[in-house]
């Protein structure tokens, strides 16, 4: 074999390592951003939201299921500034939201509200009160029925909140 053969070779192996090393790249990446965010499950359980306070990061997705007889609407002027309203439809099992900015939502099931099925999502760092919690809380005038479950749920997230900051390590 000559030597113009044996390079001809060498720079065909060589460009072929660069390819697989370039598609292992490209997969690690779309791989990886997968993985940074997580998918976070809440049930409709009777009538509430189980669990009633989640907690997750920003480009989480939050999975509505248990959904016979309920449906998810995110209440207005109960979210982090910029954040997407949502609704799903009535029985939309596996239901999905992506949330992508931090702070505190307050959702809940319009047909069980008179009964106060409501949720919260804590978007951040779960152990600290989210920054938009005292807006939240002067929203409270503005909800019409069920404004004291609205109360109950937001207490619940003080409690959570401040039950993860006690187990975490200092």
């Amino acid at each position: 074999m000559s030597n113009k053969t044996s390079v001809k070779y060498m720079k065909i192996g060589l460009i072929g390592m660069l390819k697989n090393s370039l598609f292992k790249l490209i997969f690690l990446f779309f791989l990886s951003t997968e993985t940074f965010s997580s998918e976070h499950v809440v049930k409709g359980v009777g009538m509430e939201w189980k669990p009633s306070v989640t907690f997750a990061k920003t480009g989480d997705r939050i999975k509505f299921i248990g959904m016979i007889g309920h449906d998810s609407e995110s209440i207005e002027n109960m979210l982090p500034s910029g954040a997407q309203n949502w609704k799903s439809k009535m029985g939309e099992e596996g239901f999905t939201v992506t949330l992508d900015k931090e702070g505190l939502y307050i959702y809940k099931c319009n047909p069980h509200v008179a009964v106060g099925m409501f949720g919260a999502i804590v978007v951040g760092e779960p152990t600290r009160i989210p920054n938009n919690f005292d807006k939240v809380t002067e929203n409270l005038t503005k909800v019409r029925i069920g404004k004291n479950a609205v109360k109950k749920v937001l207490t619940k997230v003080e409690r959570a909140v401040k039950s993860k900051l006690a187990h975490s390590p200092s």
